[in-house]
């Protein structure tokens, strides 16, 4: 076995050799093992609610922290010509601040209603 693994001509490292020569023989493997382990009972269904608030959330942060830094450069240097830029995207940085909080509370409102039964016709 060693000897066939040193004569791989694709590695001259008996470590990357192995490596090579065992996925080789078992690239079938997968196959065979989907076949078995097929499942039964299907997951539920995931709510991505919580997924999008939880965006919401970390964007929110992304948001504030940016703010932070534009407005600690323009306190750094406020006669600097790039003061006039970043004073633009601490502007703009707080419409979109306010369009993510927007967004938030719109979906914590829309899951705290009540879920009428929905017709199957």
């Amino acid at each position: 076995m060693c000897a066939e693994l040193l004569r791989d001509p694709r590695s001259v490292n008996p470590c990357t050799a192995a490596t090579l020569l065992f996925d080789s023989k078992l690239a079938a493997a997968p196959m065979i093992l989907e076949m078995f382990m097929r499942k039964m009972v299907p997951d539920p269904p995931l709510d991505t609610t919580q997924f999008l608030q939880d965006t919401l959330v970390q964007s929110s942060e992304y948001v504030l922290c940016a703010l932070s830094v534009a407005r600690q450069s323009v306190q750094l240097k406020p006669t600097a010509h790039s003061s006039i830029v970043m004073q633009a995207v601490i502007h703009e940085m707080e419409a979109v601040q306010g369009l993510v909080e927007s967004a938030l509370m719109q979906l914590q409102m829309r899951s705290h209603l009540p879920t009428e039964p929905h017709t199957l016709h």
